[in-house]
């Protein structure tokens, strides 16, 4: 099935019900089609306060790996690749475009492989709704459309333009969705095929470091642990102090300890604890075993 005849089918399921039996009101045939595209844009979503700064930091991060490459710094890392994994369709490239946050490549099957996505600059695309908007009223001039165009590029010039994710992996896409391993494998293949692509394939064939961000516990968390790498459950309301929590593997009675991050900048800030984080490959606790509710 796919995506836009998934999200008709569950918007029918989820709407449909709450018709009272009695009324002749039916059923609206573009309620699906409205909400698929309010939600295929910025219109329907925010994007948490730490997130663009963090992509920042990780920009600064890959211009020191760059040097290390270049053998002009002496970094742990050679080589940095940021991936988004959704349980959702391709919709999500779009509402990050739109942004400010540029997805380079998708993957489109488990063996990683990597589809180039057209990007188109949002600070040009921003610029082009100002143009249409300012035509429409009448009020625009060539000299005026050249000036806006312009100012642009030149901040984009200054700004560094859109912030870059270099994959992103979609269970639509790889049917496979998380916590289940293949499509935390998927992501891991699309990072060294982008690596490979972006590098070389020797690049690609070094040791890895991976990390898994996300805010739920069982399909980040444990999800990444059980894949082979490092889960980091991301809370907002975390309390002051906490660092750490315990979350429950798939296997009864066994937990995974995991660090607790309230913004996304603490990732790039403790490169050097992530990599202990690494190393150790999820310490293993007890976890109270599960009560069986009585019928």
């Amino acid at each position: 099935m796919n995506p836009r005849k998934w999200w008709e089918e569950v918007t029918k399921k989820t709407f449909k019900p709450l018709l009272p039996t009695s009324t002749v009101t039916k059923y609206p045939t573009n309620l699906a089609e409205a909400l698929w595209t309010h939600f295929s844009t910025d219109n329907g979503y925010s994007i948490f306060n730490g997130t663009i700064p963090f992509l920042w930091n990780i920009k600064d991060l890959k211009a020191v790996a760059t040097k290390t490459r270049e053998g002009e710094a002496d970094w742990k890392y050679r080589t940095i690749t940021i991936g988004v994994i959704s349980n959702s369709d391709y919709r999500v490239a779009g509402v990050l475009s739109s942004m400010g946050i540029a997805v380079t490549h998708r993957a489109m099957s488990q063996d990683g492989e990597l589809k180039k996505k057209k990007t188109k600059n949002s600070l040009r695309r921003q610029g082009n709704k100002l143009v249409k908007s300012l035509r429409r009223s009448g009020v625009l001039t060539s000299e005026a459309k050249s000036l806006i165009i312009e100012a642009l590029d030149v901040k984009n010039e200054i700004i560094g333009g859109d912030q870059v994710v270099d994959f992103m992996v979609t269970s639509c896409e790889v049917g496979a969705a998380k916590p289940q391993k293949e499509i935390f494998e998927t992501a891991r293949k699309a990072a060294r095929n982008s690596v490979m692509e972006k590098f070389g394939i020797e690049e690609a064939r070094k040791g890895w470091d991976w990390y898994h961000v996300g805010d739920n516990k069982e399909e980040d968390v444990a999800g990444a642990y059980e894949a082979g790498g490092v889960g980091i459950l991301f809370d907002r309301n975390k309390e002051i102090g906490e660092t750490e929590t315990i979350v429950e593997g798939s296997e009864e009675g066994v937990g995974y300890k995991a660090m607790v991050i309230g913004d996304l900048r603490e990732v790039a800030e403790f490169t050097e604890g992530l990599s202990i984080l690494y190393k150790a490959g999820g310490e293993k606790v007890s976890y109270p075993r599960r009560v069986q509710q009585s019928r």
